[in-house]
């Protein structure tokens, strides 16, 4: 998966829509990221915009995706106080193993869960960072397949308006191959890369 985190149980209440492109959402990554580096003090090496909303152009769910690469992984955990002083909830080690997880949700009147926001937190030279900014970089650059994808998004939330584990579900075969895509691409491009500047 390219950058979704979170497991089945988590989605039982879960508010999605699927919305055009909004110019705000790089405006509202920087004023988050400017909590969060303020709660993390000195930890973060890199933070990147990722994620549909990274895309410009691409219709999304509107939450942020942000990737963040600390020095001390296992250090991030004295940080949830701080987080969630901020609003975000630690999951932990939640989808993808030597990571950190953390949301921010806002409860309806119904008491339905919209997410706000998604931290991917890694440390330094773990391969999921590389194909989180693959895969936007790829997207921003094909922009025929950055339609193919909002296509796909579109269809899945018309067929699942109230399930979110089934809009997730149905994109995973095709998040997979598009990330192999990327990789490629990436390194056809650029060539070989480095930690920790992507």
């Amino acid at each position: 998966m390219w950058y979704d985190g979170g497991e089945e149980m988590s989605y039982v209440n879960r508010r999605y829509s699927v919305v055009p492109y909004d110019d705000k959402w790089p405006r509202m990554y920087a004023a988050e990221a400017g909590m969060v580096r303020a709660a993390l003090e000195d930890e973060i090496i890199e933070m990147e915009h990722i994620g549909s909303t990274a895309v410009p152009g691409l219709a999304s769910k509107p939450a942020l995706d942000i990737l963040i690469i600390v020095k001390n992984l296992k250090k991030i955990d004295s940080y949830n106080f701080s987080l969630k002083s901020i609003g975000y909830d630690a999951l932990g080690e939640w989808a993808v193993p030597n990571s950190r997880f953390f949301n921010k949700d806002r409860i309806d009147k119904d008491g339905g869960e919209e997410r706000l926001v998604n931290l991917h937190v890694f440390p330094e030279e773990h391969l999921k960072t590389l194909e989180m900014v693959d895969v936007r970089d790829y997207l921003i650059a094909h922009r025929h397949e950055a339609k193919k994808y909002e296509d796909l998004k579109k269809n899945l939330f018309t067929r699942h308006p109230n399930n979110y584990l089934s809009y997730r579900e149905g994109k995973e075969e095709y998040l997979a191959e598009l990330a192999k895509r990327a990789s490629r691409w990436k390194d056809a491009t650029q060539g070989p890369r480095h930690f920790p500047h992507i």
